[in-house]
């Protein structure tokens, strides 16, 4: 096997094992201050960037450099554009338990001891979830409810008679 092929596998499976590394331990690295998302996708990309340019170019500094241009550029890519993105999308989840009270309509019937969906108005838009009626009562779709409570990711709501603040 040529020093070629070597460096490609070899940065291919650095980056394979990276982000395996990262999928258990990206919180902590990042604590200290490694990237592994960015660093992954550097070596994965020069890795694979060799072994795919290697085939139709003989020279290999060219394809070394190619795949190192290729690499760079994904890489910031992924740090400037991805990594922001996953922050903010993140950040705007909100926590259930801020949920209760939330008011919002019903989209899927909710039969009595059945489950359906509420749509939910929040500060960062509108959420749909899973729901159950705690009166065990219908709920039709368009009825207006509150959040009274929320087990295992299932919102236990009521039917409410206050229609402010409710979209439509």
């Amino acid at each position: 096997m040529s020093t070629i092929l070597l460096i490609g596998w070899g940065a291919l499976g650095l980056g394979v094992l990276i982000a395996l590394i990262g999928l258990f331990l990206d919180d902590v690295l990042e604590a200290i201050g490694l990237d592994t998302l960015s660093i992954g996708c550097f070596a994965t990309v020069l890795g694979g960037g060799i072994l795919l340019f290697q085939q139709w170019v003989d020279n290999s500094v060219s394809v070394i450099l190619f795949s190192l241009i290729i690499a760079l550029a994904l890489t910031i890519f992924v740090h400037f554009y991805i990594k922001p993105v996953k922050k903010v999308e993140s950040s705007m989840t909100t926590s259930l338990d801020t949920m209760i009270g939330v008011k919002g309509k019903v989209i899927l019937e909710i039969s009595p001891n059945g489950i359906g969906e509420v749509l939910l108005y929040t500060g960062f838009g509108v959420t749909n979830r899973p729901a159950m009626s705690v009166a065990n009562e219908t709920l039709y779709q368009n009825d207006v409810i509150s959040v009274v409570e929320i087990k295992d990711n299932v919102f236990y709501v009521k039917k409410s008679n206050d229609h402010s603040n409710i979209e439509n």
